[in-house]
C-alpha cells in the first residue's frame, strides 16, 4: 500500500517549509511588538511623572496619565513604586511630591550657601521692593533656586523652583550671553518675546558687552526685569541675580545702579560658601 508523505517529516521534503516560515515570522512580529522595558526608559518615565507636578500640588493617576502621555496602568505602577520610596506621598486617592525629593533637592543648594546668601537677597528685596531671584541655567531654561518676594507680589516668575525659558527673561539672557552652548529654540512667551535668531544673537552680544540684561514684557506682559551675572572671585559664573517689577513703576536706572552695587557684595559674601556650588558654574568667555 502506498503511503502519503509523513507529516512529521514533511519539512524534509519541502511540504511544511512554508507553514514553518510563517510561524517563525509570526514569532518575530510578536517579539518586535513587545519591546523590553530598559532601565533608561523606566527612569525617563519616572521623571515624566515627577515633572508633571511642576504646575499642580496634587494629581491623580488619570491626570498624570494625561499630562505624561503614558498608559494609565504604567502611571499607576510607577506612582506606587515612587510612593514606596518616599518620592511621592498620598493625598486621599491622589499623589503629591514626597519629602524625600525635598531633602534631595536641597542638596543642590547647600544650607551653608543658603545661610550666607538668602539674607542678602532679602535685603535687596527690601531696598528695591522688587521680586528678587537667583537663577541657574539648565538646558534652555532657567530655574529659580533662591528668591525674595514682596508679600503681595503678582509676579508669576519668581517662585522658588520655577522653570522658565531662558531666552525670555533678563537673567536667562545674561547666562546665555556668557555660555558657549547654541542658541535655544526661541518660542513665543508673550507678543514681545524675541523669536528671531539673528535679532536674539545681537541681543546676547549687547548683554555680554554691557554686563547686564534688560527686558520689557518679553517674559510677562507689563513687567520689566534686569539682571547681572553672579560670579565668584575667579570669574566663574554661578548664576544670575534678577530684579523684576511692574514696568510702569520700575525705575530702571536706579535698579541697575543698585543691582551692580549689590553684585559686588553678593560675590564677596558667597565666594567662600560657593566653592563647588552649581554644576553649571563655568568660566566667563574671553572677550
Amino acid at each position: 500500500m502506498t503511503r502519503g508523505p509523513n507529516p512529521v517529516n514533511a519539512d524534509a521534503t519541502g511540504f511544511g517549509s512554508s507553514a514553518r516560515s510563517q510561524r517563525v515570522r509570526s514569532t518575530q512580529d510578536v517579539t518586535k511588538a513587545a519591546p523590553v522595558e530598559t532601565d533608561s526608559s523606566i527612569i525617563g518615565r519616572t521623571f515624566q511623572i515627577l515633572a508633571a507636578f511642576r504646575d499642580d500640588y496634587v494629581l491623580g493617576v488619570s491626570e498624570l496619565a494625561r499630562r505624561t502621555g503614558l498608559p494609565r496602568t504604567t502611571v499607576h505602577r510607577l506612582a506606587n513604586q515612587l510612593l514606596d520610596v518616599g518620592a511621592l506621598s498620598r493625598v486621599g486617592t491622589k499623589f503629591r511630591v514626597g519629602a524625600s525629593l525635598f531633602e534631595l533637592g536641597n542638596l543642590h543648594y547647600p544650607q551653608r550657601l543658603r545661610d550666607k546668601l538668602q539674607p542678602l537677597l532679602d535685603d535687596l528685596q527690601r531696598m528695591t521692593e522688587c521680586n528678587v531671584s537667583l537663577l541657574e541655567l539648565v538646558g534652555s531654561d532657567v530655574i529659580v533656586i533662591a528668591a525674595a518676594r514682596p508679600r503681595r507680589s503678582r509676579c508669576s516668575i519668581s517662585h522658588l523652583g520655577m522653570r522658565f525659558p531662558a531666552h525670555a527673561c533678563a537673567g536667562g539672557q545674561v547666562l546665555l550671553a556668557n555660555d558657549v552652548r547654541p542658541v535655544p529654540v526661541l518660542r513665543t512667551v508673550t507678543p514681545d518675546t524675541i523669536v528671531d535668531e539673528v535679532r536674539f544673537r545681537r541681543r546676547l552680544i549687547d548683554v555680554r558687552a554691557a554686563g547686564l540684561g534688560i527686558e520689557h514684557g518679553e517674559a510677562e506682559a507689563g513687567w520689566t526685569s534686569v539682571a547681572i551675572p553672579a560670579v565668584n572671585r575667579h570669574g566663574r559664573i554661578l548664576g544670575a541675580i534678577m530684579l523684576k517689577g511692574e514696568t510702569e513703576t520700575f525705575d530702571l536706572d536706579a535698579m541697575i545702579s543698585t543691582l551692580r552695587t549689590f553684585g559686588h557684595t553678593f560675590t564677596a559674601a558667597g565666594q567662600q560658601a560657593a566653592i563647588g556650588f552649581f554644576a553649571s558654574a563655568r568660566p566667563r568667555p574671553k572677550t
